[in-house]
């Protein structure tokens, strides 16, 4: 089924006015022939798609997608209302809208939310438009075949840029999987060092009171209640410092979103993983040198240095 990309087109909601012509909306236009819904496997929310009555010599019609009727037009039923392509003053023809269809990123993955109306392609043709064909077994099998029927309408219509749905996501996707890509390594490794750190530092800091654990079990305190004390103390400052790094992880994460597609930048997932790996390293890190202070007999450990 054929459609053409249109680019993006301000337009006037009928019965709304606008103080300045920036403050109208602006959404992808895509000119599409009929069947275009179905091979897609999309189906009308409501009202219905094109068909070949729609044509240059019948009522102007259009068909939005789900958020670009939530947006416009929420609480009340879109269909039927009109819309004018152009600022408010254009002589264009109203388009009545006939259907709502399901979201799709008409104008790649950059268009979020995917807002997105749909033209008929002989009430407004376009001089680029692609073909999007499906078939049983292998998609590019039937390109020789494609390509003779577009060169018996017209030799002068080159065919490119062919290939499959998936390998077009790729292809839009690159950017995306290799940044993404490195991010995750970089953010392993990261995770790795700062772990290393994290036990280093807290292993230090407990073995330098071997001779404090010692002097508290002199005087009658239990292995238990040193160990508790050390483990308590060390997670009460390892979670002060992973709250000032959750704050500036969060805010950093504004910043991410731009290279990420269909990732939570502030996945509580990953943030609960994160501080949940820290937290078992700092508490291995203070209970293992703690652990072993309280093996000591007091008189060694008060000789400790």
């Amino acid at each position: 089924m054929p459609g053409g990309w249109g680019g993006f087109s301000s337009f006037a909601i009928e019965g709304t006015s606008y103080d300045r012509e920036q403050d109208q909306p602006a959404a992808p236009r895509i000119a599409i022939s009929p069947n275009y819904f179905a091979t897609l496997g999309l189906k009308p929310m409501s009202g219905r798609e094109f068909t070949n009555s729609d044509n240059a010599g019948s009522l102007p019609v259009v068909v939005i997608n789900r958020s670009m009727a939530e947006k416009h037009f929420a609480n009340t039923d879109p269909i039927g209302r009109r819309i004018r392509l152009g600022n408010a003053n254009a002589d264009a023809p109203w388009l009545s809208i006939i259907g709502v269809v399901p979201d799709a990123y008409a104008a790649g993955i950059e268009n979020d939310p995917p807002e997105a109306l749909y033209v008929p392609f002989s009430q407004h043709p376009d001089r680029f438009m692609s073909i999007v064909a499906r078939v049983p077994g292998q998609p590019l099998s039937v390109t020789a075949a494609v390509r003779d029927l577009v060169t018996s309408i017209d030799r002068d219509i080159p065919l490119y840029f062919v290939q499959t749905v998936p390998q077009a996501i790729e292809a839009n996707t690159w950017f995306y999987r290799v940044f993404g890509g490195l991010f995750m390594i970089f953010g392993f490794a990261a995770l790795l060092l700062a772990s290393i750190g994290l036990y280093a530092v807290m292993a230090f800091s407990v073995s330098q009171r071997t001779r404090e654990m010692g002097i508290r079990m002199a005087i009658g305190a239990q292995a238990r209640d040193v160990l508790s004390l050390i483990l308590r103390q060390g997670l009460v400052q390892v979670g002060l410092g992973m709250l000032v790094g959750l704050i500036f992880a969060a805010l950093m994460s504004r910043l991410l979103s731009v290279i990420l597609f269909g990732v939570n930048p502030r996945d509580p997932f990953i943030f609960s993983a994160i501080v949940l790996v820290l937290s078992s390293i700092a508490m291995i890190a203070c209970y293992v040198p703690a652990r072993r202070a309280t093996r000591v007999h007091p008189n060694q450990a008060l000789r400790y240095e």
